[in-house]
């Protein structure tokens, strides 16, 4: 079972040189990340960071493959070390003694993905270096790597090169065969049984899709930045979705049930759940993120009566004009599970159901009438 996501933050790198406790929480931040439930300190000054999952998930082989996927991501974010990445890691042992921070919350395994799926759109969206380009080869950090290295640094770098190469759309044989050439200018060259061993890891399934950032600035002394990314699969094909795509089934949504609809929230996201493939997944920290923009963009207007699970949300398109509430003859349309309740000051109880405002195109509750 996984019960928790961990990073480990090294102090001895030139990056994380002299960093305190404030640094940590600093960084989390900047990275878009839940605060943590548990920072432990280690022995030689650097921070074990963990979130606890609200719900244990079991470690199937895919479920372990992103899990690792996510951790990795979170690890490049908050410059700690991408090597110590893995669900059957071990790392040390909470104490009182070097127990630094403490929390009660708790993180949705599904609230990390859909986290992973933004940096890996917001990554998309800055102009590096794509999938089979040869621009990464040409990089001065690349280029002093294949130089040739020392003892100590050559299986590291024979797998980061490999790695550069299937980024560079080179295939297996073609990445072999031009690591053969680099390691003989090593001091001293690998066993050509080491750098086959190397590259087959880089190309096997489930492996990078290109080199670490980190250990290419590392290993070369260069700044470097890169990214590299896949074409979108079909929607149908993905266990997650892009915000933008969960923007438009909301939208679609209210588009069916006249414009406007009143409920509990979470009652919303799975009228919008029901609305994609079964297999899509909508978290609820993704729906209020997808709701949050929809505002900003001035596309819904959202409007919140009570508090706690009797409050009621109303999201409506902006579109049209805004009417004041009007005072219709009471009807009885019969209750079933998509019945909405709401007393009104002064008036008897008012049932009334999503295909009946989708009928009339006005909603009672928010007095939105869409025009034309």
């Amino acid at each position: 079972m996984l019960n928790a996501m961990v990073i480990d933050i090294d102090v001895k790198t030139t990056e994380n040189a002299g960093m305190i406790f404030p640094d940590v929480m600093d960084r989390v931040t900047s990275a878009g990340l839940p605060t943590p439930s548990l920072i432990v300190k280690t022995p030689s000054g650097g921070f074990h960071v963990y979130w606890y999952l609200k719900e244990p998930r079991r470690a199937f082989p895919k479920v372990v493959d992103h899990y690792k996927r996510v951790q990795r991501m979170i690890a490049e974010d908050m410059n700690a070390d991408v090597q110590a990445i893995g669900a059957e890691r071990w790392f040390r042992l909470p104490t009182e003694e070097n127990t630094i921070f403490r929390s009660g919350e708790r993180v949705s395994f599904d609230d990390l993905c859909d986290w992973l799926t933004e940096q890996q759109e917001n990554q998309s969206k800055k102009g590096n270096v794509a999938l089979g380009s040869t621009d990464l080869l040409s990089h001065p950090a690349i280029l002093k790597l294949l130089e040739g290295v020392e003892e100590g640094q050559r299986d590291n770098t024979c797998y980061t090169l490999a790695l550069a190469y299937k980024a560079a759309g080179y295939e297996e044989d073609q990445a072999l065969s031009s690591l053969y050439s680099w390691n003989e200018k090593n001091s001293p060259s690998l066993r050509q049984i080491e750098v086959k061993r190397k590259v087959k890891s880089a190309f096997k399934p489930g492996s990078p899709l290109g080199p670490s950032s980190y250990w290419i600035e590392t290993l070369s002394g260069i700044v470097f930045k890169y990214q590299v990314w896949e074409g979108a699969k079909p929607r149908e094909e993905r266990t997650y979705s892009h915000l933008d795509e969960w923007k438009e089934d909301i939208l679609a949504v209210l588009r069916e049930n006249g414009g406007c609809i009143c409920a509990a929230q979470r009652e919303i996201v799975k009228l919008v759940q029901s609305s994609v493939n079964s297999n899509i997944i909508l978290s609820y920290t993704t729906f209020k993120r997808a709701i949050q923009e929809l505002i900003k963009e001035k596309r819904i207007v959202k409007l919140v009566e009570g508090r706690g699970r009797a409050a009621k949300t109303t999201l409506q398109i902006k579109k049209g004009k805004i009417l004041p509430l009007i005072h219709k003859k009471t009807f009885f349309n019969g209750s079933n599970s998509y019945t909405f309740i709401d007393r009104v000051v002064g008036w008897s109880l008012l049932l009334f159901t999503v295909s009946e405002i989708s009928k009339s195109k006005e909603c009672f509750i928010c007095g939105y009438f869409e025009s034309g």
